[in-house]
């Protein structure tokens, strides 16, 4: 009986195990996006700064503007859901485990510690 409940707790494990890996990539996917998405913003600022000022202009960079942001909101929500998904699962595995093996995203995760500033 007991190694049918070990068996059973690895496989649970190797469950939770597949989707960590697969949560840490979305993660790691979406930064690479921000990554493509500030390289855009640089390319749009360099652009607009050689055109003569027109307010058609003016308006067509508020809605550029707009738009990136709200890609960006999206990219930064999904990122956080994916990240308090990961310190669930840390959680969860280190329980089934019985110590405490996953740490990164409950002590040292961007969504604990701050993207750009050190909450610390």
């Amino acid at each position: 009986m007991s190694a049918e409940i070990e068996s059973l707790a690895k496989d649970k494990i190797d469950i939770l195990f597949r989707e960590y890996d697969t949560l840490r990539a979305e993660i790691m996917a979406r930064s690479g996006h921000t990554i493509h998405l500030y390289g855009i913003c640089a390319i749009v600022i360099g652009w607009l700064i050689t055109q003569p000022f027109n307010f058609k202009l003016l308006g067509g960079f508020l809605f550029v503007v707009a738009a990136l942001f709200l890609i960006f909101k999206a990219i930064w929500r999904d990122i956080n859901k994916a990240a308090a998904k990961l310190r669930e699962l840390e959680r969860c595995i280190n329980l089934l485990v019985g110590e405490e093996l996953l740490t990164w995203e409950q002590k040292c995760g961007g969504s604990i510690t701050g993207y750009v500033f050190n909450r610390r």
